[in-house]
């Protein structure tokens, strides 16, 4: 299996109750399945990072960031099913829309994006 990772960072000043609005809006989860869809992919999940002191804990005691604000991985049955679906024209008309309504809560450079593989 093929996964994308997208860890996701709010824009600076985009406060996290702001965040989880716009993570929870239902024309947002509507587009994620759209793409999930027109993609081909076969599994979904999102994830919202917690707010609880544990996290703070880590984040401290490893001397890091502040955490990514929420986590979305989308898997393809393989890398030939994912390519095929990249090629298609309505994949890039859908991408560039989901991008559009991220970009008002979403900092790209602060995310991450990559792709994993799994047996």
């Amino acid at each position: 299996m093929i996964r994308l990772v997208r860890c996701l960072k709010r824009k600076s000043g985009s406060s996290t109750d702001e965040f989880r609005r716009f993570w929870n809006d239902p024309e947002y989860l509507e587009l994620t399945n759209q793409v999930v869809d027109t993609m081909n992919a076969v599994r979904i999940a999102r994830n919202l990072t917690l707010q609880v002191e544990l996290n703070r804990t880590l984040k401290e005691f490893h001397d890091q960031d502040e955490p990514y604000d929420g986590i979305i991985e989308i898997w393809w049955q393989n890398a030939q099913v994912l390519n095929a679906a990249i090629a298609e024209q309505d994949a890039g008309d859908m991408q560039l829309r989901y991008n559009g309504f991220e970009d008002e809560y979403i900092d790209r450079s602060a995310s991450r994006f990559f792709f994993t593989e799994s047996n």
